[in-house]
């Protein structure tokens, strides 16, 4: 075997204390550098034969409510597992879909988080309304009761007025049959929006679905009737 370090009998380094003691640190610092290098080799060989599976995280962070849109996709491989089975792994299963809960930027899209945007029942419309109750009570897809603070319009005849209204005449039943369409993307509350149930385009608005004529009842409304969403349990 060839001495590294090339040593004769001759030579200063094996006549001396502090040769010996540089021979022996240089033979320690030698092993050690050999043990790193296998190590880091068998952590490669490891690293490169366990399996990955692909799945989907969030790009950015995600409010509860908002549609899934590409850009807020991100694809990304982890090491192989089962938990990794409730994960989405293609886009298409999860674009257009709508967050149920918030989701933090880098959490994996899992799919019982979200769910399908509900689509217009025939014979439906459309209304943006402004809530006096929670938002964040509501998740699209969910049929809910609309009720105002205030009697219901007087261009209703009595009988079908009396018929809407609840026990206490100081309120409307606007509709049984309301559909949670779509969430706000931001919860902004202040004191003249919170004084309104039909906001601007930009406010905090959510969308509900419901027959044309209960559209037209909320639109009768006074600008200072509150509106509340109260679960109709279907």
């Amino acid at each position: 075997m060839t001495n590294i370090f090339f040593n004769t009998p001759h030579s200063p380094l094996s006549h001396t204390l502090a040769g010996r003691r540089r021979k022996a640190s240089l033979k320690r610092i030698v092993a050690a550098v050999c043990a790193g290098l296998s190590l880091f080799c068998v952590l490669q060989i490891l690293t490169g034969s366990q399996a990955q599976d692909r799945i989907l995280v969030a790009n950015r962070n995600i409010a509860r409510g908002a549609r899934i849109e590409a850009s807020a996709l991100k694809e990304i491989q982890v090491p192989a597992s089962l938990a990794n089975s409730a994960t989405l792994t293609s886009r298409e299963d999860a674009l257009g879909q709508v967050a149920l809960v918030q989701i933090a930027a880098g959490q994996p899209l899992i799919s019982s988080c979200l769910s399908r945007a509900p689509s217009l029942p025939t014979g439906y419309t459309t209304v943006r309304l402004l809530l006096a109750s929670a938002p964040e009570s509501l998740t699209p897809g969910q049929s809910v009761q609309l009720i105002a603070s205030v009697p219901c319009s007087s261009h209703q005849n009595t009988a079908a007025a009396e018929a809407q209204e609840t026990p206490s005449s100081d309120h409307c039943l606007i509709t049984s049959k309301a559909l949670t369409m779509e969430l706000p993307k931001r919860q902004e509350r202040n004191a003249s929006q919170s004084e309104s149930i039909m906001g601007p385009e930009h406010s905090p608005t959510i969308t509900f679905a419901l027959p044309p004529e209960d559209a037209m009842k909320a639109l009768r409304l006074p600008q200072e009737a509150a509106v509340i969403a109260v679960d109709s349990g279907k």
